[in-house]
């Protein structure tokens, strides 16, 4: 009924467990990620195939060092899957981490000041983390736009094409170019 036109999808901090399809797949083994770039395949496709968009979010920094190991792992997948699917992929770990280089809960917000950006957990996000979440989809989507829109057009070389000469029926004489709308035939 409403037609799809931009898909901003950030998944993955639950996907850290056994894929059973087929028999059973632990995560990172080779049968996992096979069945989960496959998924991400179809989902994209999916979306794709209703007109959207896509921009694919990576996952950000996290608290944890083990799960934040995870997460970057689903982002090399995340990454390589829009790479090969042709959708933008939105990156955000490095601009989620602190000035150190490391995990922080505080960031900038849109006025230039630090601020709590994220929750306890160190996983998810405050009201204004999420808003600065968005700033970076809107900055990829604004790209994108101006990408588009600075395409240059190609001329592409036309090749001759093989023209066979047509017989005046009545002279006897080879036509070599069409006549143009107005010209007499003689």
């Amino acid at each position: 009924k409403h037609r799809v036109d931009v898909a901003v999808v950030m998944i993955g901090t639950n996907d850290r467990q056994t894929i059973v399809e087929g028999g059973r797949h632990a995560l990172r083994s080779p049968g996992w990620e096979a069945i989960y770039k496959a998924r991400i395949d179809d989902m994209t496709q999916v979306l794709k195939d209703e007109g959207a968009e896509v921009f694919w979010v990576e996952l950000p920094a996290m608290r944890s060092s083990r799960f934040g190991s995870d997460m970057k792992y689903f982002n090399s997948l995340f990454e390589d899957r829009a790479a090969a699917n042709g959708i933008t992929y939105v990156p955000t770990w490095q601009r989620t981490l602190g000035s150190d280089g490391k995990y922080s809960a505080y960031g900038l917000d849109d006025k230039g000041r630090q601020r709590l950006m994220r929750t306890n957990d160190g996983i998810h996000f405050t009201m204004r983390g999420y808003v600065k979440m968005a700033e970076f989809v809107t900055a990829a989507m604004e790209e994108a736009a101006r990408m588009e829109e600075t395409v240059p057009v190609v001329d592409l070389p036309v090749e001759p094409v093989a023209v066979t000469p047509l017989i005046d029926p009545i002279t006897g004489a080879t036509i070599t170019a069409p006549l143009a709308p107005d010209q007499p035939v003689a």
